[in-house]
């Protein structure tokens, strides 16, 4: 799963694969303002088949608590 995040947030951001995977914030990230956000949240649930609650949206700041609440949705497959 985490090789599929980083590949969603690679595209939306145009980072190479491998800096991602390194981790990735919003303070370390050149370009990741609200509407770039909602891009990755877009391509997030587009990639995994979820549906994020309001709620989980400022919590998709981390490649870890991506994975989380993906699959809190049930967007693991």
């Amino acid at each position: 799963m985490r090789e599929r995040i980083v590949k969603v947030f690679a595209e939306v951001f145009s980072l190479p694969a491998a800096l991602v995977a390194a981790g990735v914030a919003p303070d370390t990230v050149k370009g990741w303002d609200s509407a770039r956000h909602v891009e990755l949240v877009v391509a997030l649930e587009e990639q995994f088949g979820c549906f994020f609650e309001p709620e989980d949206v400022p919590e998709l700041i981390s490649l870890e608590r991506m994975e989380e609440i993906i699959v809190a949705r049930g967007g693991a497959n």
